[in-house]
């Protein structure tokens, strides 16, 4: 093999190492996974100066390294000249192995804004699977008018263990109030969101993603993170092609120096 040869050849290593490296980072490839936020029940039908409670379920198989997630902020959004939130508690999702959850809430009533902050301290694994998040106690204001009152999740921030962010997505809920119309996703049957799936799970008891275990306390990084994302098999794909169309160029080179 000439200079010229090596140098390509050696070309072709440094691409598949950077690229190796960069696949085992994870950084790019760890919000591939993503994390739902639901309300259970859906839709809940409320007269003026009814309380009413629901809950924030969370879903989430972690990192596809095996990580799990050990922070979790986000704020509830609803309307204020139709709602008054009087309580806000940190579920269960969080919990597991004797671990501490911090929490911190921070709370707008003008806007229309609770936010929770959780993190577990040490962090350990983290966790994954489907639990309650939060518990979210609200009040119909008395001089709501019948109206539909839509229950969002927004600013949402899920943490793996290992520092990478997971992409979120949300599905809202409705407190329809005397008078208002029900709507069509009442049942809470919605399918998953375009693109994603998600593991089947009771969230209503906690129950984890895979199925095995009721108590969301023992989802602490062992479920999920072990299947291969998309992205991931993509770069592999990558690295292959890349090296292949380097090796034909040198096995090019040898047949025609003058190329």
């Amino acid at each position: 093999m000439g200079p010229r040869d090596s140098a390509a050849a050696g070309a072709v290593l440094a691409v598949v190492v950077a690229a190796a490296l960069v696949l085992a980072s994870g950084g790019a490839l760890a919000g591939d996974n993503v994390a739902l936020f639901a309300f259970e029940p859906t839709e809940i039908e409320a007269d003026p100066g009814e309380e009413v409670t629901v809950e924030i379920v969370m879903t989430s198989h972690g990192g596809y390294g095996g990580e799990g997630v050990g922070t979790v902020a986000f704020a509830l959004d609803y309307d204020p000249d139709v709602l008054s939130v009087t309580d806000l508690e940190a579920g269960p999702w969080l919990e597991g192995d004797g671990v501490e959850v911090a929490v911190d809430r921070e709370v707008d009533e003008e806007r229309g804004e609770v936010r929770l902050n959780q993190s577990r301290e040490p962090a350990g694994e983290g966790v994954t699977g489907t639990a309650p998040i939060a518990t979210a106690t609200l009040e119909v204001r008395e001089d709501a008018e019948a109206t539909n009152a839509t229950l969002t999740v927004t600013g949402s921030s899920v943490e793996l263990v290992d520092g990478n962010p997971q992409s979120t997505m949300v599905r809202d809920a409705v407190v329809v109030v005397d008078g208002g119309e029900p709507t069509d996703g009442g049942d809470g049957e919605d399918a998953d969101p375009e693109g994603v799936t998600l593991a089947d799970g009771d969230a209503s008891s906690g129950e984890e993603a895979d199925g095995e275990d009721d108590d969301a306390a023992d989802a602490t990084g062992e479920t999920g993170g072990d299947e291969p994302s998309l992205a991931l098999l993509a770069g592999v794909g990558t690295i292959a092609f890349v090296s292949v169309v380097c090796l034909a160029a040198i096995a090019l080179r040898k047949r025609d120096p003058g190329v």
